[in-house]
């Protein structure tokens, strides 16, 4: 049986830098994880409070779909006009708490800080007559 042969200095070394590496590395890790949930939280736009606390929306309903599909229709550059059309006048047909609700999870889910629905929608380069309404429907619940 050969003896143990006792590590040299450099390997000594080589460990601890290692080690001293992989500390750095976790550090530098968490403290940038964390200042990104910071950010995250500071570009949030907070929520619009609902003008009849939730009356106005029926039970089940949820403004995902809405939300989804008025991103489809403003996000790509070819959608149809009429596609948007469609979405624009799926948000007008709604009560004023369905709407600020749909404002709320679009600005959570889409939105940073000043660029909401409203503005989403106002920067549209297709402009008809269900865009106007769909402005004036968030003008009317103070979501522009």
């Amino acid at each position: 049986m050969e003896a143990a042969v006792a590590p040299t200095n450099n390997t000594r070394v080589a460990v601890i830098l290692f080690a001293i590496a992989v500390i750095l590395i976790v550090f530098i890790y968490f403290v940038g994880r964390s200042s990104g949930k910071n950010k995250a939280q500071k570009d949030q736009k907070q929520d619009t409070k609902l003008p009849n606390n939730g009356q106005g929306i029926p039970a089940g309903w949820s403004p995902d779909p809405i939300v989804a599909e008025l991103y489809d229709a403003m996000n790509g550059i070819f959608a149809w006009s009429s596609t948007r059309e469609n979405a624009y006048a799926k948000l007008t047909s709604l009560t004023k708490d369905q709407i600020t609700a749909v404002y709320n999870t679009f600005n959570r889910k889409h939105g940073k800080a000043d660029n909401t629905l409203y503005n989403w929608i106002k920067d549209e380069a297709y402009s008809g007559p269900q865009q106007s309404k769909a402005l004036a429907a968030l003008e009317l619940n103070g979501l522009s």
